[in-house]
C-alpha cells in the first residue's frame, strides 16, 4: 500500500466518545511520520469546551463545518460558523465553547501524537451511538487555588470553559 494512502481503521478503533463529543481520528503521527494527527469532532452537547489551555508541541487548527463555535485565543474572542478556519498557535492560551446545539469541526494537531488522548481516555463509539454515562462522583469540593481565581475563563470542577463577555 502507498504511503500516500492509509487506511486508518486497520488494527485499531477510530471513533471514540470524549470530550462532549464523538472524536473520529482521520489521520495519525504514526501514519504521517509524525507530521500531524487530524480529527473530525462532532460535539453533540451544547456548551462544551475545554477549560483555557496551552500546547507546548503542538500548534492546532479547526475548521468549522457545522454549527457555531466561539473561540478564545490569545486575547481574541469571536464566534465561527461553516467555513472559518481558526488557528491555535503553540504556547497560546487558546479554548472553544459550543454555541450551538452540536457543532463539527476538522481538528488538525501538528505535530501529531496528541490525537491519541482522544483513545486514551475515551470510550470507543463501536459498543454504542449513544455517549457513555460519565461515573457517579462524591467528592469533597477543594478550596480554589489563587491560579485559578480568574473564574471567568474556566471552570475547573466542571471541566467546562466560560469565556468572558466581549466589552461593549
Amino acid at each position: 500500500m502507498s504511503k500516500a494512502i492509509t487506511d486508518v481503521t486497520l488494527g485499531h478503533a477510530t471513533v471514540w466518545w470524549a470530550g462532549g463529543g464523538l472524536m473520529k481520528i482521520t489521520a495519525r503521527a504514526a501514519d504521517t511520520g509524525g507530521a500531524l494527527g487530524a480529527l473530525d469532532a462532532r460535539i453533540v452537547e451544547a456548551g462544551y469546551g475545554p477549560p483555557l489551555h496551552v500546547h507546548s508541541r503542538e500548534d492546532e487548527v479547526a475548521y468549522v463545518l457545522d454549527g457555531q463555535i466561539r473561540f478564545r485565543v490569545g486575547d481574541d474572542e469571536f464566534v465561527a460558523g461553516p467555513g472559518t478556519w481558526v488557528w491555535q498557535p503553540r504556547g497560546v492560551p487558546h479554548s472553544f465553547r459550543v454555541e450551538t446545539e452540536s457543532a463539527r469541526a476538522l481538528m488538525i494537531f501538528t505535530p501529531g501524537g496528541i490525537e491519541r488522548m482522544f483513545e486514551k481516555g475515551g470510550a470507543p463509539a463501536e459498543a454504542s451511538n449513544e455517549p457513555p454515562q460519565p461515573p457517579s462522583r462524591t467528592r469533597t469540593p477543594r478550596p480554589r487555588s489563587p491560579r485559578s481565581s480568574d473564574s471567568r475563563l474556566s471552570d475547573r470542577r466542571s471541566g467546562s470553559a466560560r469565556l468572558p463577555r466581549p466589552a461593549a
